[in-house]
């Protein structure tokens, strides 16, 4: 049941991450290097945490989450209860209120193509 907990808590932080992404393209007009940075930090999250030293680990975890995507959920199958258990809710609920602050934020100062 944690398991599926955690996997839905990284699904939510996917989606987060990636409408923080888009949202920045409201505003810069230019998607092409922010998918490229965006597909880079998702290729990290893919990997445990703990191969990274700790400042990477920090910043995967809790600067831009993508290591709570794939690897704590993965931990907790292999491993016991950590606290990330308890920690992945609360990153989820602030990423996803994040994401949500940038896209109205991108939507105020969007421009169409044909402005």
């Amino acid at each position: 049941a944690k398991y599926f907990f955690l996997l839905g808590c990284g699904l939510a932080i996917t989606y987060s991450c990636r409408m923080f992404f888009v949202a920045l393209t409201l505003k810069l007009h230019d998607a092409n290097s922010l998918t490229y940075m965006w597909f880079q930090f998702y290729r990290l999250g893919m990997r445990p945490r703990e191969i990274y030293p700790r400042w990477l680990r920090l910043t995967v975890t809790f600067v831009l989450p993508v290591g709570l995507i794939a690897s704590v959920p993965a931990s907790q199958l292999l491993f016991e209860t950590s606290a990330m258990l308890y920690l992945s809710p609360l990153i989820c609920l602030l990423f996803l209120g994040l994401a949500r602050w940038a896209w109205l934020s991108g939507l105020r100062s969007y421009a169409s193509a044909s402005s």
